[in-house]
């Protein structure tokens, strides 16, 4: 124990760790974003034809690379923020490519703080916006 944290909280966390009180919590929430992230694929997916998704085996988020025939992603970006729906262009990110490919056409979907039902709904507003253009 160091002492740059109170001895009584470390000892705390020390018990909620040896105990599988930590273990137990971390499964709990892997079922949790594991079950979000396949419903935001399933969305997609039943929504839009074969969408172009990566990134699903790794973090809370996911990219998908638009069709040709779609508007740019920063566009979508901009409508889909007044419908109020949060999905980000990899262009206006802080993000890097190394390949060289052009990331204008890549959107990033963040999955953490939404459930199913919002998912759910969020993807059909997408939809929505792409039949009324």
């Amino acid at each position: 124990m160091s002492n740059g944290q109170s001895w009584l909280e470390q000892s705390a966390l020390s018990f909620f760790i040896n105990d599988g009180h930590f273990d137990r919590h971390l499964r709990k929430l892997r079922q949790i974003y594991m079950s979000r992230r396949d419903c935001l694929v399933a969305s997609l997916n039943a929504n839009f034809k074969e969408p172009k998704i990566s990134g699903t085996e790794s973090g809370l988020h996911l990219v998908w690379q638009l069709p040709q025939d779609f508007p740019r992603a920063r566009e979508i970006q901009l409508k889909a923020r007044e419908i109020g729906v949060g999905v980000y262009a990899l262009s206006s990110g802080a993000a890097f490519d190394f390949d060289d490919a052009p990331n204008d056409d890549i959107l990033v979907f963040g999955y953490s703080s939404l459930d199913v039902a919002k998912i759910q709904t969020a993807v059909m507003a997408l939809r929505q916006l792409f039949i009324l253009k």
